[in-house]
């Protein structure tokens, strides 16, 4: 018996690339980071596995200066950083019976739950680079309010107005939002995806990912995130188990871009 033409395949039902559509659109409207990143594509269609970029040393605080003396002159540092790429991946299998017969639409949980765990996986790592190369620090004890904000900020040095992001965990939020200086934003007064308020000019975003005994401020500029290629998935027939495999990966790197943009607060119980 011949097959009937119009039958429903799997071929046309699950379809990578279309699957990687969808997930570099995720990736592109929900990135945490996003406006605070510098992405870059220099990798991309380049040999090799390293991206080297230059960092910029902190000349210091300002010194007094007597009448008629010669102001003291510092010699800007600047030192090379070698970042690798990696690669992140996540996969996935389907049975025939879970894709034809199973309640739900398996293959769109598939691709939105892929599509979660690349850009789970990019935002984690763009945490971890804030929070194990930050250069200004800042240490404040008890409840998180707008004292520590306002002490914290004399870190930017003048540049105290320049828009800011401070990612907190739920906890530090609860305190936060009890401030008299706390300020709710709706959603046309966003300044950030993810943002649920304002003090003392930082834009405040929720994260379980930032524990309860830091406060990371970030300014644009600050984080840099290179693709080496765009998101990839691809899928495989299990003729034995009749199940489709589907996996997904992402080569790049995160790396801090500009240390003078970024804040750690320690809080101390």
């Amino acid at each position: 018996m011949a097959i009937n033409t119009n039958a429903t395949k799997l071929a046309q039902l699950i379809n990578p690339e279309v699957m990687g559509a969808f997930v570099e659109r995720k990736l592109e409207a929900e990135f945490k980071f996003a406006p605070l990143a510098v992405v870059g594509h220099s990798l991309q269609g380049q040999p090799g596995d390293t991206l080297t970029f230059p960092t910029w040393a902190y000349i210091g605080k300002a010194e007094d200066v007597a009448e008629g003396e010669a102001i003291p002159l510092s010699k800007m540092g600047q030192s090379k950083t070698n970042v690798k790429v990696k690669k992140a991946g996540k996969g996935i299998e389907l049975t025939d019976e879970a894709v034809l017969s199973g309640l739900g639409d398996a293959i769109g949980e598939g691709e939105r739950q892929l599509a979660e765990s690349i850009l789970d996986k990019v935002n984690y790592d763009c945490f971890e680079v804030l929070k194990n190369n930050v250069t200004l620090q800042h240490s404040a004890t008890g409840v998180v309010n707008a004292d520590v904000f306002a002490d914290a900020l004399v870190k930017f040095k003048e540049d105290v107005h320049e828009g800011q992001v401070a990612f907190v965990s739920p906890k530090r939020y609860a305190e936060i939002r009890k401030d008299s200086a706390w300020v709710t934003v709706s959603q046309g007064e966003k300044f950030i995806n993810g943002q649920v308020g304002e003090i003392m000019g930082c834009a405040i975003v929720v994260s379980n990912t930032v524990p309860d005994n830091m406060i990371l401020i970030v300014r644009a500029g600050a984080l840099g995130l290179e693709l080496k290629r765009d998101t990839m998935v691809e899928s495989d027939r299990d003729i034995i188990h009749k199940s489709t495999v589907i996996t997904i990966d992402k080569h790049y790197v995160a790396y801090l871009k500009d240390a003078s943009k970024v804040i750690k607060i320690t809080m101390a119980e």
